[in-house]
C-alpha cells in the first residue's frame, strides 16, 4: 500500500451530514476554489472531505456529534477520486448506530490504512488546511514539514 502523491476528487456524497439530512451529491472537476456567501457550504464540503479521510472535520477535532444532519440518526460521506494509479477510487465512511465503517473500494479499511494513503491526521488536515497548521499542529509543524522539504 503506496502514498498518494496527487488525488483528485470527482465526486462527493452526503446524506446525513451536517445541512444534507437527504443524499446530496456533487460532481466536482478541476476545481481550484470554492467560493459562495457565509452559510452556503463551503465548509460542510471540506468537513465532509476531511471526515472521508480522517473521521474528522476540517478543523479537526473528534466531536463527531456536530456532523449530523438535525434529526438524523446514521451519516455518511462517500468521495470518489482519481489517484496516482489512475483509477477512480470510491472512499466511503460511515455512522451507522454509533459504530464507524470505512471502506475504500468496497472493501473494509483501517484508520490505520488511511494514514499510509493520505497521511495521517496532522498531515493531511495541515495540507488541506493551513489554518489547523497554524492553530493545532503548531511547534510540531516542524517535525511535520522536515520529510517534505529539500535541502
Amino acid at each position: 500500500m503506496d502514498k498518494y502523491v496527487n488525488f483528485k476528487i470527482t465526486k462527493l456524497e452526503m446524506t446525513g451530514f451536517k445541512c444534507h439530512a437527504q443524499p446530496v451529491s456533487y460532481l466536482l472537476g478541476d476545481i481550484t476554489q470554492i467560493r459562495g456567501a457565509n452559510h452556503t457550504g463551503k465548509t460542510t464540503l471540506a468537513d465532509a472531505i476531511a471526515f472521508a479521510i480522517t473521521g474528522q472535520g476540517f478543523f479537526g477535532g473528534r466531536f463527531i456529534d456536530r456532523y449530523y444532519a438535525e434529526g438524523a440518526r446514521d451519516l455518511r460521506v462517500v468521495m470518489s477520486f482519481l489517484a496516482d494509479d489512475d483509477v477512480v477510487h470510491t472512499l466511503a465512511r460511515q455512522r451507522i448506530n454509533d459504530r464507524m465503517e470505512i471502506a475504500l473500494d468496497g472493501a473494509a479499511i483501517r484508520q490505520k490504512e488511511l494514514n499510509i494513503l493520505f497521511g495521517d491526521t496532522d498531515e493531511f488536515l495541515s495540507l488541506f488546511n493551513p489554518l489547523y497548521f497554524i492553530n493545532v499542529v503548531k511547534e510540531k509543524g516542524r517535525q511535520l514539514l522536515a520529510p517534505h522539504l529539500t535541502a
